[in-house]
């Protein structure tokens, strides 16, 4: 089987509206400033953890990370993600069929996410994936999502140039997907989801795992993204 790299946040689990609080928060605690919802992110170069922090602290306050900011951004997810999950320790929840998924691709499988390496830990934890083993690259790990979908990949043995196939949610994941030529596979929460990723590039889209045939067969087989259709302005966000 050629191996196979997935993204985390509502490719394999879902939990998004309390972990984009908690992720705003420890922004705004690190960098001092208020941090708008309402942002274009898309627009920023590097969709990372430590890449959105680093881009926002240059769009909100006009000047690079101070020493110790990173480290105490880290410290704030961490301490609110804890916290939050003693709350509620079912926070994440697996996409419908993932489980069933890992299980059976564990060995030739990977994640790539641009969370922090604990965050990552902490989520597949809570969905009740973390059993799989599943290798993972993370925000420490690479600047771009094609280093990341790359780096992933090199844990199960891929070389460049050779076929995987990548399944993920947003646009930069068609987009990585198609930079290193390998084959995708979107995961849509709805009709409009799926036709952003369709622009985007996508030749395949799903909505969860439960068709366990399909989903292994386009593992399997799942073709590179086309040519993103530059016409449509929905082709420039992510899902």
């Amino acid at each position: 089987m050629r191996p196979v790299v997935l993204d985390l946040d509502q490719t394999l689990i879902r939990g998004e509206d309390v972990d984009w609080t908690l992720w705003l928060a420890a922004c705004e605690g690190a960098l001092g400033v208020p941090v708008a919802r309402t942002l274009d992110w898309a627009s920023f170069p590097v969709h990372t953890d430590h890449g959105l922090l680093a881009s926002l602290s240059l769009r909100l306050r006009g000047k690079p990370l101070e020493p110790g900011e990173r480290e105490a951004f880290e410290q704030l997810v961490d301490q609110l993600l804890v916290r939050a999950l003693e709350d509620e320790p079912n926070l994440f929840t697996p996409v419908a069929g993932a489980a069933d998924f890992l299980a059976t691709t564990r060995e030739r499988a990977c994640i790539a996410t641009g969370n922090l390496r604990a965050s990552t830990r902490l989520k597949l934890r809570s969905a009740g994936l973390d059993r799989y083993g599943v290798p993972a690259a993370c925000s420490e790990d690479a600047d771009t999502r094609s280093g990341l979908v790359a780096h992933a990949l090199r844990k199960v043995g891929w070389e460049p140039g050779a076929p995987a196939t990548s399944f993920g949610d947003a646009v930069w994941d068609v987009q990585a997907a198609r930079l290193l030529g390998i084959g995708f596979v979107g995961v849509a929460q709805s009709d409009a989801h799926e036709v952003k990723l369709r622009t985007a590039g996508a030749r395949h889209v799903i909505r969860d795992f439960t068709n366990q045939a399909t989903v292994i067969a386009l593992a399997l087989s799942a073709d590179p993204p086309r040519e993103a259709d530059a016409s449509n302005p929905g082709s420039a966000h992510g899902g």
